[in-house]
C-alpha cells in the first residue's frame, strides 16, 4: 500500500509520497499559508511531515526553479533532511537574499548528504525504477520530460516552465502523472509517448490552467479517470472540458488537501481532509454517511465512486 499526499498549498504545489518500502518521495513545496505557528496548519509541509512522522526524505524532486515551487525548501531541510536531490540542470539567477533560493542553490551543488542529480527523460536507474536483477518494479519513476535540449532551449529563452519535469508514479499497474508547471511544448513532447495514453490520475499541468490557444486535446490522449487540479474556470481549465469527457476531477481548493491510498490490488481510495465538501459529493452519489480513514494520522475522508 502507497499514499500519495496532495497538499492544497494555494498558488503553489507540493506531494509527498509514501511508498510501500517506507521510502518518501517529494514532489516540490509550497507554504500555504505565511504563519510560523506550524502545530495546527495541515497547508504547511512541515506539519504534514511531521504528523506522517517522516524522519526524513529519500527523493526530493524539484520540478523547476520557481519559487512557487520550493517556497519552505530551507525549513524542510532542516527538519527532515533529504537524501537525494532532483533538479533541472538550469541557470536562473534570482537578485536578493530569499533564504529558500540560497538553500536551493547550495542543495543543487551538493555532491553527498544531499546527492544533487540531474536526471532527463529516458533516465532509468534501479534506484527509482528497477531492482537489481533489471526487472521493473512494481512501484516506480519514470521521467517523461525534459530532453536535454528543451533545458538548454529553456536556458536560452529563460522560460522555466518548459523544462519542468514530468513525472509519472507507477504502481500495481496504476499510472499518476505528474506535470509540474509543464505547457504546450512540453505536453506535445510527452503526448508522442505510448505511457501518458489511458492514465489513472492526472495531476494538472500548470495548476490546471488553461493551455495556450485553448486547446485540450491533451485531455483525449491522456484520458485520465481523475484530475486533480487548482479549481476550474476562470483563467483555469473550464469545467465543461472535464464533464464533456466523462472526466471526474477535484479542486483542492475545495477538498482541501487530498491523499490518494493506492491498495495492493490496484485500488485507488481517494480521500480530502474537508468533511463538508465529502458529504456535499457522497450524497450527491446516495451515500451519505462519512467514513474516517483511520489508517493515517489526520483527519480525512473518503469519497466514494471517484475511481
Amino acid at each position: 500500500m502507497a499514499n500519495v499526499h496532495i497538499l492544497n498549498v494555494g498558488d503553489g504545489d507540493c506531494t509527498i509520497i509514501q511508498h510501500e518500502d517506507n521510502k518518501v518521495t517529494m514532489i516540490d513545496c509550497c507554504h500555504g499559508s505565511d504563519s510560523e505557528d506550524e502545530s495546527h496548519n495541515p497547508s504547511n509541509p512541515n506539519w504534514f511531515l511531521n504528523k506522517l512522522s517522516v524522519k526524513g526524505i529519500f527523493r526530493f524532486i524539484l520540478t523547476h526553479p520557481d519559487m512557487d515551487h520550493m517556497g519552505g525548501l530551507k525549513l524542510i531541510h532542516e527538519k527532515h533532511p533529504i537524501t537525494n536531490f532532483w533538479d533541472i540542470d538550469n541557470n536562473k539567477q534570482l537578485d536578493g537574499g530569499h533564504e529558500d533560493w540560497e538553500c536551493y542553490q547550495t542543495l543543487r551543488k551538493s555532491k553527498e548528504n544531499p546527492k544533487a542529480l540531474h536526471y532527463t527523460d529516458g533516465s532509468s536507474t534501479k534506484y527509482f525504477a528497477y531492482d537489481d536483477s533489471g526487472k521493473k518494479l512494481d512501484d516506480y519513476i519514470q521521467i517523461l520530460s525534459p530532453t536535454s535540449e528543451m533545458i538548454k532551449d529553456a536556458n536560452e529563452s529563460q522560460e522555466w516552465n518548459d523544462c519542468s519535469y514530468v513525472i509519472l508514479y507507477c504502481i500495481h499497474s496504476k499510472k499518476i502523472l505528474f506535470c509540474g508547471d509543464a505547457g504546450d511544448n512540453t505536453l506535445k513532447q510527452i503526448l508522442t509517448k505510448p505511457e501518458v495514453k489511458d492514465i489513472d490520475i492526472l495531476i494538472a499541468p500548470h495548476h490546471g490552467r488553461k493551455p495556450e490557444n485553448d486547446d485540450y486535446s491533451y485531455l483525449d490522449v491522456m484520458n485520465p479517470k481523475l484530475v486533480v487540479c487548482e479549481q476550474v474556470d476562470g483563467e483555469f481549465v473550464p469545467k465543461k472540458e472535464y464533464e464533456n469527457r466523462g472526466i471526474k476531477h477535484i479542486e483542492k481548493v475545495s477538498a482541501f488537501d487530498i491523499t490518494l491510498n493506492i491498495q495492493g490490488n490496484g485500488t485507488i481510495v481517494v480521500m480530502s481532509t474537508n468533511k463538508r465538501y465529502v458529504d456535499v459529493c457522497n450524497s450527491k452519489r446516495n451515500i451519505p454517511q462519512t467514513r474516517h480513514a483511520l489508517f493515517l494520522p489526520y483527519s480525512t475522508y473518503v469519497l466514494d465512486n471517484l475511481l
